[in-house]
């Protein structure tokens, strides 16, 4: 693999990261309304679980865009 095709094959990635993160807190959101509609109870556990995973997502998605710019600046500087 060339440069190019890394740099490339990289934005991919972050790409489809992104669209995971977006489908699963969407399905997550979805769910959380089924289970208020049963037992209201129960929103404060399955809130939980969703900033949990928004969190993980950002976390993920800090990382990837870090790693983006070392590579970036490395390639500048060579």
């Amino acid at each position: 693999m060339n440069k190019e095709e890394k740099r490339r094959f990289f934005l991919y990635s972050i790409v489809l990261l992104v669209l995971m993160v977006a489908q699963a807190i969407g399905f997550l959101l979805h769910r959380v309304q089924q289970v208020v509609q049963e037992n209201p109870a129960r929103l404060e556990l399955e809130l939980i679980i969703l900033y949990g995973l928004e969190f993980t997502a950002i976390y993920m998605l800090v990382i990837a865009v870090r790693e983006f710019l070392k590579e970036r600046k490395m390639r500048r500087n060579s």
